[in-house]
């Protein structure tokens, strides 16, 4: 034989060898190779494909902390304005200044002065 012959038979010895070792590994545990794969699918059809989800469950938990947190801060500004609100309703002082303020109102005799800005003092001598 010559050395090139040598050499293949060698590298087909190798992998008979392997093939053999891969068959038997196969043999010995065909139960975990059997019973591996189903809770792996079921796994990954749970976990990907529809509304149940890991993925939608864990979106809907970030919106539902969103959610909650403006809930409690629209409770407590509503809070706020409801006892701003009963203060306005039932305050004289309360709803003089917002008279004075807001819709220009003065009592007989009394004068209003307007102040405004430079700026808006421009734009309208402008026009």
């Amino acid at each position: 034989m010559t050395r090139m012959q040598d050499k293949d038979d060698q590298q087909q010895g190798w992998l008979k060898d392997k093939l053999t070792r891969c068959r038997r590994w196969l043999y010995r545990h065909r139960t975990a190779l059997i019973l591996l794969p189903g809770p792996l699918i079921v796994v990954w059809i749970l976990g990907t494909s529809n509304k149940y989800s890991i993925g939608a469950y864990i979106e809907h938990r970030a919106r539902m902390q969103q959610v909650q947190q403006s809930y409690q801060y629209y409770q407590e500004r509503y809070r706020s304005d409801s006892l701003r609100l009963n203060d306005v309703r039932t305050s004289v002082e309360h709803i003089e200044h917002i008279a004075r303020e807001q819709y220009y109102m003065r009592t007989p005799g009394e004068e209003i002065f307007l102040i405004t800005p430079q700026a808006e003092l421009a734009d309208t001598t402008a026009h």
